[in-house]
Formats: C-alpha cells, structure tokens, sequence
C-alpha cells in the first residue's frame, strides 16, 4: 500500500513539475493552445443541440404542416458553421499539438538540462552511474513536450465529454448515469494496462540499451578493427541476437496488450451503445420520446464513445511522457550543484600565488590514492613544467587545479582564496586549458578557434592572432578557403580531413583564444615529431610572456624551457627545481632525461 501511494507521489510529483517548467518555458503556447483546444471540444454537444433542433422542426413541419420551413435556415447555416469548426477541431490532435510544441518545449527541456549539467561538479558527472543516468535523461527529452500536448488534447476531450454528459443529463437521466459507468469502467481497465505498459517499458529500454551497445561496435572503426584482427564477431553477434530477441518479445508483447485493449474497448462501445439504443427505442414505444431527441441520444453515444477513446490515448501519451519525467526528475534532483556563491573579484585579491596546495590526496576509488600530500605553490608569471612516468599523476593533478575535482583531503586555493569560495563558473574564467583528449567541432576553422572565447568569435585579427600563437597560421593558409575551411566530412562532404599534428595545432590555438591569464597545456604536442614539439614549446614560452602556464609533455627535453620542473612519481612530488639543480641532483629527472636522451643519440 506504502509502495502504490509512493508511487502516485512521484507521479504527482514529477507532473506539478512539468506544468511549471512548461510555463516558465513559453507560458504563452501553453495558455493558447489549452483556451483554443477547451474551445472547439464543446462544438459536438453544440452540432448535437443544433441538430436536434433542426430535425425537431422538420418533423413537426411534417406531421402538422404549420409554419415555414424557411424558418430553419438560421440553424443550418449555424450547423454549417459548427461543423467547420468541428473538421478544424479534429486537426487539434497529439501529434499536431507534439508539432506546434515541439520547438519551445523539446529545445527548452534540452536546455534546462544542459544548464544543469554545467552546475555539477564534474567528478560526480564524470561517475559511470551518474554519466549512464545522464545519457538516458537527456535521450528522452521530448518526455516533456510528450506530457504537455497529451495534457492538452486529454483537457479538451474532458471538457468535450462534460458537455456530452450535460446534454445526456438534459433529457434523459439513465442514459447519463450508463455513460457514467461505461467511462469509469473504461477508465479503471485501461489504467491497468498503462501500469503494465510503464513496466514493459522499463524492460525494454534496459535491453535496447543493450542492443544499441553492441550494434554500435563494428561502427567504431577501432573496435572493428580489433573485431577482425581477434575474430570476435561472432561473440558479438551472438549478444545483439539475444537483445534483438528479448527486445522483440517484449514489444510483441506491448502490442499484444494495445490490441487486447482495443479489443476490449469495442467490445465495450458496442455494448454500451446497444444498451443506450434499446433503453431509447423503449422510451419511443411506451413513453412517447420524439424522433428528433432519440437521434440526439444515438449519436450522444458515437461521441461519447469518440471522446472517451480519445481521452483514453491521451491518458497513455501522458503516461509515457510522465514516466520519462519522473526519472528525469529524480536524476535532476538527485546530483548535488556546485555552489553558486558570489564570485570573488580579481580586485579582492592581494597575493603573487596562483594555485597552492596543501596537504592535497585525491582517489578515483575509495583506498587506492593517485595523489598523495601534495604540498605546492605557483607565482604569478611562472613557467612550470609537470614531468613523470605515465601514470604518476600530472593530469590528475591539473584536473584538481582546474576544479575539475574535489580533493578528497588536503585544501586548493586560486589567488590566496579556497576553491570552494568561488562560483561554479568562476575558476573556467580565469584558466585557459588544452587538454590532452581535445576535441574538433564539425565546424569551420574560424569557429573552431573562436570556441576559444565566444564573446569575440566574430574577431577575426584576435583568431588569427590566435592561430599564429597557436602555430597554425601556415595550415590554414594553404586551405582553398582559409579560416572558412569546415573541419571534417561527418556534416560536409567536402570538408578538410587533418591529421593528428594539425588537429593539434588547431587546439592550441584555441586555447591562445581564451586570452586567460593563466593557461594550462597538457601534452600540447603529443602528435608532433620532436623537433616539431621543441619548436611548438618554444613558440607557446615566447607567446605567453607575463603568464602563468603549466606545460605537460612526457618527452621531457622541452622541460628546460620552464621556470621551475616538478617531477611527480606514484603520486607524490619527489623533486622540484630548475633543470641544471635537478640533473645536478641525480635524481628521477636526471634518469628520465638521460635516458631519452640516449634513444635520441643512437
């Protein structure tokens, strides 16, 4: 019982909330299209009052002869209008209101969550169950546009169904308490069945993520790859086939359900009307009801029947837009915003330190620390150069400095103040990152540079500036169209395919865009020969003066280019100096670069 009540919570719950959100989107559309919708629902009560007023004068025209049977042009010009009405009314359905909405509350469900994504701390966004539940959440953002124009073609059909019941109640009191019962009734079964839907639909939606997983494989050339070479694909197929198979049963069963409550529901229609019918022809034979209100009573029960069929559809969009709502709902309130507290101003701040830790350990998984008691400081217009074996840490610990995650002991401060002072979208604004996984925009060059600071993606000279620091300029010169040359063939077929160095280059200079004073790159030249990467390194140094950088290469012999080097091994800082204090040392920087050094000479 607890669990049932529960249930209904959540789904209260989860509909207050869409109501709101869809008016604080676009209050117009929705009061619009609800007034227009409520509107034409009562026009068949109308064309059925009108009706009967037509055929109530013409019949007694008939049987008497008295009066003018021009009298009733008025009513059918009248019945001519409503009727108009009534064929523009059938247009209003869900999928033409899903249409018109689609725009305002699709995009603006979209939106919402995109906002929300940039709110949250990035390690609990970067959590699997967190990222699996986001990916679910943001697949289903129709659910809200789904809810809304169902809720208003279920509106109209309620009002369209009270009008019915107040006609029915008007002139005969039994057939509006049987049209009482056969909704209830119908109403009961078909909310048994939406209950079994929201289960199957679950099910479903596990097994087709799993049937999109493996038949998304042999499209990453990669893994296709690796598909042919270790012969896997049976394995593969085999997977996709057992998703394939329970996918398929349970929507043969969804629509086995759908048929037999169809069937179900005409059963039920024919039954009602053949109850309405026999109680009118009763009334005509023993007590004297008119022709033109048993008509009236006939088709009474036609649009009952339409508008309950209707309501019933309606009831199940809903549903299956509320059902989505409610995950989303939950996943919305679920993950926890970093706070966004007034920002501290640059002018608030009287220190040379731009980052400082103290103490700081950091853990992926509970017990296993890839920091450990980090102590260090870097000054305004430093440049520091992060080295050591793969593994040891660097890119953990710029994603500290970033604010990319929390430590899980230890204290991090930008500018003398603790991290956790500023805004979620303060420390973003102050720190220019390349990062080592960088990606390309299916966009021009122009755009993929000027992502960099949106605010001057139009600035063509500070882009260009950018691409020369970048070390880019010579790329983009040689493209028939320049800076207007679109990157990569997924959009544009004819669209410029780089290779993995100029991709680089391009990263790079959108970093130098950011114009930030502090500027982090991560294995800026990975993809570079060594000499190319000394002439990349050299170029960032002689672009960057006056800045803070932190430079991350594991071909340490750029490391001579910084200010200071510190060397990380197993997490821990073991060494930190200037490039001739630590070969003077003999420590793990001088066995690195040594060496490398020799793989170089032979």
């Amino acid at each position: 019982m607890n669990y049932q009540k529960s249930k209904v919570i959540d789904k209260v719950k989860a509909a207050v909330w869409a109501i709101q959100l869809a008016w604080k989107i676009d209050k117009r559309i929705l009061v619009f299209w609800f007034g227009i919708s409520i509107f034409l629902s009562i026009i068949p009560a109308l064309i059925l009052l009108s009706n009967r007023h037509i055929i109530s004068h013409i019949t007694s025209y008939i049987s008497t002869g008295r009066g003018d049977i021009l009298d009733i042009v008025p009513s059918f010009i009248l019945l001519g209008g409503l009727l108009i009405l009534f064929g523009l009314s059938k247009r209003l359905n869900s999928d033409f209101l899903y249409m018109v909405m689609y725009d305002s509350y699709y995009l603006g469900f979209q939106e919402l969550i995109i906002d929300k994504m940039q709110k949250i701390d990035l390690q609990i966004l970067f959590d699997k169950d967190t990222r699996d539940e986001y990916i679910a959440v943001i697949s289903r953002a129709g659910s809200l546009t789904d809810f809304i124009s169902a809720m208003c073609t279920l509106a109209a059909k309620c009002a369209s169904m009270v009008s019915l019941l107040v006609v029915a109640f008007n002139y005969s009191t039994v057939i509006f308490i049987i049209s009482i019962l056969f909704i209830l009734v119908s109403l009961i079964v078909n909310a048994k069945f939406v209950e079994k839907v929201r289960l199957n639909m679950a099910r479903i939606r596990e097994n087709e993520r799993m049937l999109k997983y493996y038949g998304s494989l042999p499209l990453d050339l990669g893994i296709a790859k690796e598909i042919r070479i270790f012969d896997t694909k049976n394995d593969i197929i085999d997977q996709w086939t057992r998703a394939y198979h329970k996918v398929r049963e349970q929507q043969k069963g969804r629509f086995l359900g759908e048929n037999i409550r169809a069937l179900v529901s005409g059963v039920g229609y024919y039954l009602f009307s053949l109850i309405v019918i026999l109680h009118a022809v009763n009334q005509v034979a023993y007590y004297g009801m008119t022709t033109d209100i048993f008509l009236l009573l006939f088709m009474l029960c036609q649009n009952v029947s339409t508008a309950l069929a209707n309501m019933i559809s309606s009831i199940g969009a809903m549903d299956y837009g509320l059902f989505s709502l409610e995950r989303q709902l939950r996943f919305l309130q679920s993950v926890a915003e970093i706070p966004a507290g007034p920002p501290l101003l640059p002018s608030s701040v009287a220190t040379t330190r731009i980052f400082e830790m103290q103490d700081v350990s950091f853990a992926y998984k509970p017990g296993v620390l890839v920091l450990k008691d980090i102590n260090l400081q870097i000054h305004q217009g430093e440049i520091i150069a992060l080295v050591g074996h793969n593994g040891s840490g660097k890119s953990t610990l710029i994603k500290l400095l970033i604010g990319q995650y929390r430590p899980g002991k230890g204290t991090i401060r930008f500018l003398g103040h603790p991290y956790e002072e500023y805004g979620y979208d303060y420390l973003k604004n102050q720190i220019g990152v390349f990062f080592q996984k960088h990606y390309q925009f299916h966009a021009s060059i122009h755009h993929n540079v000027g992502f960099g600071d949106i605010s001057r993606i139009d600035d063509l000279a500070s882009i260009e500036d950018a691409l020369i620091k970048g070390g880019a300029k010579s790329i983009v010169d040689r493209l028939p169209y320049g800076m207007e040359s679109w990157l990569g063939r997924d959009v544009d077929e004819n669209g410029v395919v780089l290779s993995g160095g100029e991709k680089q280059r391009i990263a790079v200079a959108r970093t130098h865009m950011s114009c930030k004073d502090v500027i982090i790159f991560d294995e800026p030249a990975s993809a570079l020969d060594p000499i190319a990467e000394m002439e990349q390194f050299y170029n960032i140094k002689n672009k960057i003066k006056g800045k803070t950088a932190i430079l991350i290469s594991h071909r340490i012999g750029f490391a001579r280019l910084a200010d200071r080097i510190i060397v990380l091994d197993k997490g821990r800082i073991v060494e930190n100096g200037r490039h001739e204090e630590l070969i003077d040392q003999n420590g793990l920087y001088s066995y690195l670069f040594k060496q490398q050094a020799k793989w170089y000479k032979k």
